[in-house]
């Protein structure tokens, strides 16, 4: 999702994404091409200033990085020469996160850290949103809170929701399998799973909790992880990263 500091508004998305990750999945020291896009919706001319990252070339100097000195008032600029470099962890979890900060100075001054959504490495892994055996997934925060003026602590639980549709013509059961929230997966009360959901019917579940970790406090953000299994006449399985949820 795009983030603005000081009036400078910055996104970004890989961009090798015709690969099949079905049939030629990343493997670990592989290098994903990245791009961002910057725009100064400010009065002023502007300098933006990458200053840390995971990927390279990226922060300055160097050659590659993604500095812009003078970015004038109502410009843009794409930077399309970053590399991630996919670690043995983040082939492992099946994703990385596009985690970078940068400083605006000039007409405005600010600084902040851009968060992108999590790019999956292998087969099986959709986000934001998923289809799965012709059922769309798609998961929502629902607190409304400014995690600047008031941060998320451990222990505390955050509210989310997911809405999924059938848009097969037969009846299917949707089943969350895995996931980090609670209450979520079947049996317990508040469970998200839906027998029986009729062609083009669709639901809502509100009851998903997550509950904050020392690990998430530390990073600043979770990501919302989830596996589902479709059945019918067969059953499909698949999983979903939602957007990154800001802790602070």
């Amino acid at each position: 999702m795009p983030t603005t500091i000081a009036g400078v508004t910055i996104s970004g998305l890989p961009t090798s994404t015709s690969r099949d990750l079905t049939t030629n999945p990343y493997t670990a020291g592989e290098q994903v091409p990245y791009s961002f896009t910057v725009k100064n919706s400010n009065a002023g001319t502007v300098t933006v200033t990458p200053t840390a990252g995971n990927f390279a070339p990226f922060v300055s100097p160097g050659t590659g990085n993604c500095r812009y000195g003078t970015l004038t008032a109502g410009s843009s600029y794409n930077c399309s020469t970053p590399l991630h470099t996919i670690t043995a962890d983040e082939l492992a979890a099946g994703y990385f996160v596009p985690e970078t900060t940068w400083t605006v100075s000039g007409a405005a001054t600010g600084s902040g850290k851009v968060l992108g959504r999590p790019v999956p490495l292998g087969s099986g892994v959709q986000t934001p949103g998923a289809t799965i055996a012709g059922v769309t997934i798609a998961g929502t925060l629902t607190d409304i809170r400014n995690v600047t003026t008031s941060p998320y602590a451990v222990g505390e639980t955050v509210s989310y929701k997911f809405s999924v549709q059938n848009t097969t013509p037969g009846t299917l059961t949707v089943t969350p399998t895995a996931g980090n929230f609670s209450p979520f997966i079947p049996e317990g009360i508040g469970n998200c799973r839906y027998k029986n959901l009729t062609a083009g019917a669709s639901y809502v579940c509100s009851t998903p909790r997550h509950s904050v970790t020392e690990a998430d406090v530390t990073r600043g953000y979770f990501v919302p992880d989830t596996s589902w299994s479709i059945s019918g006449t067969s059953t499909t399985a698949g999983r979903l990263l939602g957007e990154v949820v800001r802790l602070k």
